[in-house]
């Protein structure tokens, strides 16, 4: 999945889950585009983004076989 990050302020930590389990996470430090494996994925899975003051964005995905899913969080 590619997460692109605008706004807000740094760092961010992103994380992807499927219910309680987490499939992946990454720490970056400026807001930009971030790709995330999702290794044993089902349908659909929260991408979270919590930036450095806390703030918090999440989005459900419906992911589509074969096909990369591009998810946009914006902390404007």
């Amino acid at each position: 999945v590619q997460i692109a990050i605008s706004g807000g302020q740094p760092p961010y930590r992103i994380s992807a889950r499927e219910g309680e389990r987490t499939l992946a996470s990454a720490s970056v430090k400026q807001a930009r585009a971030v790709h995330l494996r999702l290794g044993g994925a089902g349908d659909r899975v929260t991408i979270q983004v919590k930036d450095g003051s806390g703030a918090v964005r999440t989005q459900s995905v419906q992911l589509a076989g074969g096909q990369e899913a591009r998810v946009q969080i914006a902390f404007d």
